[in-house]
C-alpha cells in the first residue's frame, strides 16, 4: 500500500509500507515498513517508519569493512572489542546490545516478535538477528563508509556467507581460551547458594557448547579460515593486545595481503619483541 502527503512545496511524498512474509511475522507484519525498492532487492534490507527518512536512502553496504570476533564466554570479547575501536576508530555492534536497546525503544511490535521468538527458541534466531544487524550497519553507514567490529559473530557459516557477500570482509579473530580458564572466570568461588552456582554452570555450559558449534561450522570453510587469526588469550588482556592491534591495524593498512600470521600463541606474546607482522 502507499500513502500520500503534501509537502510545503506542493509536491506529494509516497510512502510506501508493505507486510512482508518471513519466518518471524511478528517483526515484519505487526509493523509498517518504509523500504527502498532497489536496496531491498539487492540486500533485503528494509528500514522501519519513524527511523529514517523517507523514501529511505540507498545504502551501499560495500562501504562497510567487518571484522568478527568470536570466542568462548569470558574469554574476553567485550573487553578486545573496546579495545580496539576506541583504538583504531571502528565501530562496535554487539547483537545483545542490539537486542536490550529494542526493548528499551521499541518499536514495540518489532520487540514483541522479537520476545516471542526468544520464547520459543531459548536465543533470536540467526535469521532475525542478521535483519537487526543490517538495520544497524545500514543507520551508520548513512553518514559515512567504516569499519564494523561485530562481537560474538557470526553465529554461523550462512551468516558469514550473507555478511561477507554484502559487506567487506576484513578479518576475524577468535579468543582461544581452555574449558578450565574459562570456568574459573566465569564461576568465580563466591559465597552463591547451591542452586545460583548450579545455574551459573548450566548457563556457561550452553554458551561454551554454542561456540564449539560455531567452530565448527566456520572452521571447514577457507573463505572464513583465509582470513581468521587465532589469538591464545590465557594471559591477561594487557600482555597481549598490543601485538593483536598491530596485527589488526597491519591487515586493515593491507587488505590485499595475506595474514602474515594465523595464530597468535603465547609464545609469541610471551617474547620480548613483538611479532614481525
Amino acid at each position: 500500500m502507499s500513502d500520500s502527503s503534501d509537502d510545503t512545496h506542493g509536491k506529494k511524498n509516497t510512502v510506501r509500507r508493505i507486510w512482508i512474509p518471513r519466518p518471524f511475522p511478528g517483526l515484519w507484519e505487526g509493523c509498517s515498513w518504509t523500504y527502498n525498492e532497489s536496496v531491498y532487492r539487492q540486500t533485503g534490507v528494509v528500514v522501519p517508519l519513524g527511523k529514517m527518512p523517507t523514501p529511505a536512502p540507498e545504502v551501499d553496504f560495500q562501504m562497510a569493512t567487518l571484522i568478527f570476533l568470536i570466542g568462548g564466554p569470558g574469554s574476553g570479547k567485550s573487553t578486545i572489542g573496546a579495545n580496539l575501536s576506541a583504538d583504531l576508530g571502528f565501530i562496535q555492534i554487539n547483537p545483545n546490545e542490539i537486542v536490550k536497546r529494542l526493548r528499551v525503544q521499541g518499536p514495540e511490535e518489532a520487540w514483541l516478535a522479537v520476545e516471542s521468538a526468544m520464547d520459543d527458541n531459548g536465543v533470536v534466531p540467526d535469521d532475525m538477528l542478521s535483519v537487526l544487524l543490517k538495520m544497524e550497519v545500514s543507520m551508520h553507514l548513512e553518514a559515512s563508509e567504516g569499519v564494523f567490529l561485530i562481537e560474538d559473530f557470526p553465529r554461523s557459516y550462512k551468516q558469514f556467507e550473507e555478511f561477507s557477500s554484502l559487506c567487506d570482509y576484513g578479518l576475524a579473530i577468535s579468543l582461544e581460551v581452555s574449558s578450565a580458564t574459562l570456568m574459573r572466570r566465569v564461576l568465580p568461588d563466591d559465597e552463591s547458594s547451591f542452586s545460583a552456582k548450579i545455574a551459573r554452570m548450566d548457563d556457561f555450559l550452553r554458551r561454551e557448547k554454542a561456540f564449539y558449534e560455531v567452530d565448527r561450522s566456520l572452521s571447514p570453510h577457507s573463505n572464513f579460515t583465509n582470513e581468521l587469526v587465532r589469538v591464545c588469550a590465557e594471559l591477561e588482556v594487557k600482555a597481549y593486545y598490543p601485538h593483536l592491534k598491530n596485527l589488526v591495524e597491519n591487515k586493515l593498512a593491507n587488505p590485499e595481503i595475506p595474514l602474515p600470521i594465523k595464530e597468535l600463541s603465547m609464545e609469541m606474546v610471551l617474547s620480548a619483541e613483538k611479532p614481525k607482522l
